[in-house]
């Protein structure tokens, strides 16, 4: 018991240096050893509890009874969401041998994790952009004028951000539509007037017409 205080007086001393979650961890394992550190799970839960309240004690509050068997399936929860943050609740609930119920509160209230997708930002259009859309605009309602059935014949395409589990501390995603990343991960969905016709993940790249390209071949 004695070495668990200390430890998490430790990461409470971290936190008010300013340290991140996984610095602190491994200073953990280089003075304590691995075998005798404190499980990920327990250092991210007293890691957000000093963080919100820097003044809370480093000690329990008595608890009765064996411990709840969620919080021993923290750490598994925790390797699932390194191994992949796209990941499902039903895929952790399965990889972590739990019910989704028990996944979820694991997710929600004791790691404090949540569900988001980054917001997206407006783009911003040149002139000339604008008079292109425009001109594709009018030639496309000419082919209806013409054509009622032109709608049936065209396989149009979009791009979304993908959904993944992010820790409480880490920022909020902000990607514009008109600044490129190095790195997307992005669902690229093809559909006509019937639903999807192919879709496919991009995790890595920008998403330009090159790459538009080599999917349609």
């Amino acid at each position: 018991m004695q070495a668990r205080i200390e430890q998490r007086s430790n990461v409470k001393l971290g936190v008010l240096l300013g340290k991140i979650q996984a610095q602190i961890l491994r200073e953990l394992r280089q003075a304590y050893g691995q075998e005798n550190t404190m499980s990920k799970g327990q250092i991210h839960l007293w890691f957000h509890r000093f963080n919100a309240d820097p003044t809370s004690p480093v000690t329990d509050k008595p608890w009765p009874g064996k411990p709840c068997m969620r919080h021993t399936k923290q750490d598994k929860v925790l390797d699932l969401l390194e191994e992949d943050r796209r990941i499902t609740l039903h895929q952790v609930a399965a990889g972590a041998q739990i019910s989704t119920t028990t996944a979820h509160r694991i997710l929600r209230k004791d790691l404090q994790y949540s569900k988001i997708a980054p917001k997206m930002v407006p783009h911003m259009l040149t002139e000339e952009q604008k008079n292109c859309r425009r001109s594709i605009a009018e030639q496309n309602l000419a082919k209806i004028r013409s054509d009622p059935a032109f709608f049936t014949k065209l396989v149009t395409t979009d791009e979304s951000w993908v959904f993944q589990w992010v820790s409480p501390v880490e920022p909020r995603p902000l990607k514009a539509l008109r600044a490129w990343s190095t790195t997307k991960t992005m669902l690229v969905l093809f559909f006509d007037n019937e639903g999807v016709v192919h879709m496919e993940f991009k995790d890595e790249g920008t998403i330009t017409t090159e790459v538009y390209l080599n999917i349609l071949r």
